[in-house]
């Protein structure tokens, strides 16, 4: 078992760090690279192009269904999510993540789910918590979790997060993350560290259908938050434009919206989601 699957995310003022990051990383890698960019959906990503001039490794917008092969740069395309599945790519439209389509979590966590501790987690520059939930997905199952210093990044919102709710193996300014890929790409992953993923049996050892049920409850849960932070702006706006009495029912409802919100996310950021998804799989079996 070997460090070969290599997914990175990154957000507002990511592209900088990624060429620096890529530039490191030699033609013949002996590992896949998936990349996730928060890009605007109205127009085809140049990511690809800017990827390979400033990197000796080649990369492409990624195919629905292709194979995944080691020394390639897979970046999601515009709008659609980029995931893993029995070692094909898949690229799915789907729901929007935290307001993106691509998510980067959507691809940290399929990349978990499928490669366990052979996946290297990377979050780069970028605001909120984009990627936290799923770089606490890759840690969980023995997979190493860098993220970018803070102190670099332009927005450090995406690294401090992590920071915050993860695990994380190593800190470091994008140039030293790129020299440290091009390190372990292809190493063994350390037995002590494969042994952790299979001892962590509340994640690792879900079967097919308890996997899929933890992505669905987990998008689900996702949905509620923007669902309600939506109804919270939407009756801040109400209370702004409304008679001292009604006003103070949306200030109210807004509030409500904001502490459910909060707490939805508390959870999905701690982890806990995947005992939910188990209990729904055992029930399910029933």
């Amino acid at each position: 078992m070997v460090y070969d699957i290599i997914a990175i995310g990154g957000s507002s003022g990511a592209i900088g760090p990624l060429q620096q990051v890529m530039s490191e990383l030699r033609l013949e890698l002996p590992a896949a690279v998936f990349v996730v960019v928060h890009t605007s959906p109205d127009r085809p990503s140049l990511l690809p192009e800017v990827i390979t001039r400033h990197a000796s490794i080649g990369a492409s917008t990624a195919m629905h269904g292709e194979k995944v092969q080691e020394g390639r740069v897979y970046v999601a395309p515009s709008d659609n999510h980029l995931s893993l599945q029995h070692e094909y790519v898949q690229v799915v439209r789907g729901p929007r993540e935290n307001g993106q389509r691509p998510a980067v979590d959507v691809l940290f966590r399929s990349a978990a789910r499928e490669y366990g501790p052979r996946v290297i987690g990377v979050v780069l520059s970028g605001q909120l918590d984009c990627g936290t939930a799923g770089l606490l997905a890759i840690r969980a199952r023995g997979g190493l979790a860098i993220v970018q210093d803070p102190a670099e990044a332009t927005f450090p919102g995406m690294p401090s997060n992590a920071l915050k709710h993860v695990q994380v193996d190593h800190v470091l300014p994008a140039k030293k993350i790129g020299m440290l890929l091009a390190r372990i790409a292809g190493a063994p992953v350390p037995e002590a560290r494969a042994k952790q993923a299979v001892g962590n049996t509340g994640l690792l050892s879900i079967d097919g259908f308890a996997a899929e049920q933890e992505e669905a409850v987990e998008a689900a849960l996702w949905a509620s938050v923007r669902a309600l932070e939506e109804s919270e702006t939407l009756n801040r706006r109400r209370a702004e434009s409304s008679e001292r009495t009604i006003a103070e029912r949306f200030s109210e409802r807004a509030l409500a919206n904001r502490h459910h919100a909060d707490t939805i996310r508390r959870v999905l950021l701690s982890g806990r989601v995947s005992q939910v998804s188990e209990e729904g799989a055992e029930d399910g079996a029933k």
